[in-house]
């Protein structure tokens, strides 16, 4: 499967899930469409691990922390770069192996 492919399947299953969720669980998958859009070259990159290190951050990380992430897509060594990133009063280094 390719990452193009891969992106649109994860898109497809959030979109699925928000019609299956109550109304306090919605604003979850909400929020996660979100950051989909924000961080669709993350995605893109690592797939599935890209969802595991953002829940591994949490949603107020992934959510105030975009700049700096995306910003190390250009990095010579992607997760390296996001190893280094401190916001929101927590860094990324330990959650950044669950991209490798």
């Amino acid at each position: 499967m390719t990452q193009v492919q891969l992106t649109i399947v994860l898109l497809a299953t959030l979109v699925a899930m928000a019609y299956s969720l109550t109304p306090e669980e919605d604003n979850n998958i909400i929020d996660k469409a979100k950051l989909a859009k924000k961080y669709v070259q993350l995605i893109k990159k690592f797939g599935e691990k890209a969802w595991h290190f953002l829940e591994c951050m949490g949603m107020d990380w992934a959510e105030h922390c975009v700049s700096p992430t995306i910003s190390c897509m250009a990095a010579k060594s992607i997760v390296g770069c996001i190893e280094t990133i401190a916001c929101e009063a927590k860094d990324a280094k330990s959650c950044a192996q669950k991209l490798k």
